[in-house]
Parts: C-alpha cells; sequence; structure tokens
C-alpha cells in the first residue's frame, strides 16, 4: 500500500511499522522514540495549525480508546497529511492497542486548489461579461436605443436566447 500504516500496543509503543510510515516520519523530521503520540508532538511546531495538531495528539494521549481523523499540513515540505487512527480489540472486546494510518494528499491538494482557480477565473471571465451583455440586449430590446424593426428584434431574440443558453451552460459548468 502507499499508506503508512503503524500498530501499537495499549501502552501506544510502535509494535509494527510499514516502510511507507517509516518514509513518511523521516520526511517529517519525526523523533523514533517514545510512545506514538510523543512521537507527533515532536513535529507539533512544523504543522500549519501547530495548537490544532497538539490538541489533537493530546486528546489521543487522554482518550486511547477513541477513533481519529486528522488533516494537517507540514509548512516544511508543504505535503499535506491525512491521518486515521482507531482502538484495536480482542475478540472479548479487550483494548489491544491503536492502528494508525498515514496518507499525503498533497496532490489531491494541488489538483482541489487548480479546480479552485479554474472555477474562479470561469466565474470571472465568462460570467461577468456575459451578465452584462444579456443585460445590455436587454436594455435594446425594451426600448431604451430606439425602436426597433421586426427584424432587429428578432436578431436579438436571437442573441439573447444564445446568451441565456451560454449562461447556463457556464452555470452547469461550474456546479
Amino acid at each position: 500500500t502507499v499508506d503508512g500504516i503503524l500498530l501499537t500496543d495499549v501502552e501506544g509503543h510502535v509494535q509494527l511499522a510499514n516502510r511507507p510510515l517509516t518514509e513518511m516520519t523521516r520526511n517529517l523530521g519525526m523523533t523514533f522514540d517514545g510512545t506514538v503520540t510523543e512521537r507527533l508532538l515532536s513535529v507539533a511546531e512544523r504543522m500549519k495549525d501547530p495548537d490544532e495538531f497538539r490538541d489533537s495528539m493530546i486528546a489521543l494521549q487522554s482518550n486511547p480508546e477513541t477513533s481519529s481523523f486528522n488533516e494537517f499540513e507540514d509548512i516544511v515540505s508543504r505535503h499535506v497529511y491525512q491521518g486515521w487512527t482507531a482502538p484495536v480489540r480482542d475478540d472479548q472486546g479487550m483494548f489491544l492497542g491503536r492502528i494508525w494510518t498515514l496518507r499525503d494528499v498533497t496532490e489531491q491538494r494541488e489538483l482541489d486548489r487548480l479546480k479552485d482557480d479554474f472555477v474562479a477565473t470561469v466565474s470571472h471571465e465568462l460570467r461577468t461579461p456575459l451578465t452584462s451583455m444579456m443585460g445590455f440586449l436587454q436594455m435594446i430590446r425594451d426600448g431604451e436605443a430606439g425602436e426597433l424593426t421586426a427584424e432587429q428584434d428578432r436578431f436579438l431574440s436571437i442573441v439573447y436566447r444564445s446568451s441565456e443558453r451560454l449562461q447556463r451552460l457556464v452555470g452547469d459548468l461550474l456546479f
């Protein structure tokens, strides 16, 4: 798997870690001593929101039998990660430890940013002038620029309907 996977015991000490997790934690500059939450706390200052990150880790430390999902950004490497953890129990429901996964979602977040930029550009570069054109077309059709012949009115109706269709297409694209 490309996801980092880690298994800890009841005290939070590492029992098993796969290669992707080891690589990601090295890239984060994480210490390899202590419990997993202690290791995670060692990189809190690298996070975009260190207080929120620290609060999440402390909450896990104080309540190890809860599940958690977090997304955080390392400001040093500019990588974005999603971390998930949940308790592991035996057949009788006894708490044995935790499973942790770590996924690098940097590429997906960059694609989201590009999509948002595209939508903003389309909205501004297409919708704004189209709205203005339709407003002026309606003013001409309403006779504010003088009387229209039947043929001129027919031509302007065609242009206006085409503008409405284009506006719907732009709206569908943005949706």
